[in-house]
């Protein structure tokens, strides 16, 4: 019997096994628990869901067919959904080479074949001894983050930022606690430039004209967009802040330059305001079953890419359009809303635009395995042509784009700024008509 791969000194690590064959079960937990290592079991899916909550598992292994042919994987789907840092592995006696792809796709950190488990056994322990550690690094990031988002924003130090963009920028932690920290880093930029925005605003907004000022700024916005009266708050307040600003800028030419501040304003009122207004539609879909089964026939498992008849329907939707994204952009945002499920948040305007472009329209294409596929606008997009959803992403996508100072550092020229102005206002008019 091989030694035990964990010191003495080293807390338990507790291992679920999910399989609906209580002989295997049986053996296998003997043989882990012979190797120090503390065993919990569930006979399927919804057993295993029970005990996580209840046990709080480190590692969880899963059989891939139980009470149906991929129960696994609708597993693993489930746990990266709530618990998207609890490590899985996987080990079938009959899963095909797509459906190892696909559990590894969905985060399976190993995928094992019975008939090898006792020739990959060390493997495995050491699969297990890396999953826990993975486990334990996750959930002190985890921790960390939610430490720095208690914060006031006054008191957020530079080291704290310093860790948000460690934590980001390492590939040694899990997607969610990624996505985490870019949230949280969002967060606080979004905090700062409002702040410096307010603060721009007040350093050339004349005190005892405010009233009139504002008013005039409101009138100019009600003639670009008639629908501003319905915007949210936070929208309202952005374009207003931005318009004036702009007015302002043109006045004044380079003397004082407030492009950035402008920029975040306009792309923030047509972010916010598309996000309110999709909000209901986008945690529907998300929380769909069906979901996975359609972002499944839009991937390629064994090239890692788009499915080859999805992407010339991308290619043709655009009918000449240069959309400033590309494929692998759009397999990234359909990998994120596999991965976290309900969990995932459009990360910007060109993720948003991504998900409007894949289903908030009616098309069809050939899925890998030669079936017809129907993506019958599952969000339930209404008040468009499918030619405006197009254009509609075309501009989303374009204005975060347009707006990056590393793609474009002549943002701060006027000429930018109006079509960053420009841009906004036909997105929140299309916005407006969304049913």
């Amino acid at each position: 019997m091989p030694a035990s791969p964990i010191a003495s000194t080293t807390p338990m690590i507790k291992v679920l096994i999910v399989d609906d064959n209580k002989s295997y079960r049986d053996a296998f937990r003997r043989n882990l628990m012979m190797q120090n290592y503390q065993v919990c079991e569930a006979e399927n899916a919804d057993v295993a869901l029970e005990v996580i909550k209840s046990e709080r598992p480190h590692v969880l292994i899963t059989d891939l067919q139980m009470r149906t042919k991929d129960e696994g994987l609708e597993l693993i789907r489930q746990v990266r959904a709530s618990d998207p840092i609890l490590p899985v592995i996987m080990i079938s006696a009959v899963g095909t080479f797509e459906e190892g792809a696909q559990a590894s796709r969905l985060g399976a950190i190993a995928v094992i074949h019975k008939s090898r488990i006792e020739e990959e056994i060390e493997s495995l322990y050491t699969s297990i001894n890396g999953a826990y550690t993975a486990y334990r690094r996750n959930a002190l990031a985890l921790s960390q983050i939610q430490e720095i988002r208690a914060k006031d924003a006054s008191a957020v130090q530079p080291e704290d930022r310093e860790r948000l963009q460690q934590i980001l920028t390492s590939e040694q932690y899990e997607a969610a606690v990624r996505t985490e920290a870019f949230d949280a880093l969002q967060a606080l930029s979004e905090e700062e430039n409002k702040r410096a925005v307010a603060e721009n605003v007040q350093q050339v907004m004349p005190q005892h004209q405010a009233e009139t000022v504002l008013r005039d700024v409101e009138q100019i916005i009600t003639r670009e967009l008639p629908s501003y009266d319905r915007l949210q708050g936070e929208s309202k307040e952005s374009l207003r802040n931005a318009e004036f600003l702009f007015q302002q800028q043109s006045i004044l030419g380079t003397s004082i330059d407030f492009s950035r501040n402008i920029g975040f304003s306009y792309c923030f009122a047509a972010e916010n305001e598309a996000k309110a207004r999709l909000k209901k539609r986008l945690t529907r879909f998300l929380s769909s079953k069906t979901t996975p089964a359609q972002i499944e026939q839009m991937l390629d498992p064994r090239k890692k890419g788009l499915n080859l008849f999805f992407h010339q329907n991308l290619f043709h939707a655009q009918k000449g359009r240069a959309l400033e994204i590309t494929f692998d952009n759009i397999k990234q945002v359909l990998q994120r809303i596999e991965q976290h499920a309900a969990r995932y948040k459009p990360d910007g305007l060109k993720a948003l635009g991504i998900m409007l472009l894949c289903f908030g329209r009616e098309f069809e294409f050939t899925g890998h395995k030669g079936q017809r596929v129907i993506i019958d606008n599952p969000l339930g997009i209404k008040g468009l042509t499918e030619d405006e959803i197009i254009t509609y992403c075309d501009l989303l996508i374009g204005l975060q784009h347009y707006r990056n100072p590393y793609i474009h550092p002549e943002i701060s020229d006027l000429a930018k700024l109006s079509k960053i102005r420009d841009t906004a206002y036909i997105c929140l008019r299309m916005t407006s008509q969304l049913l």
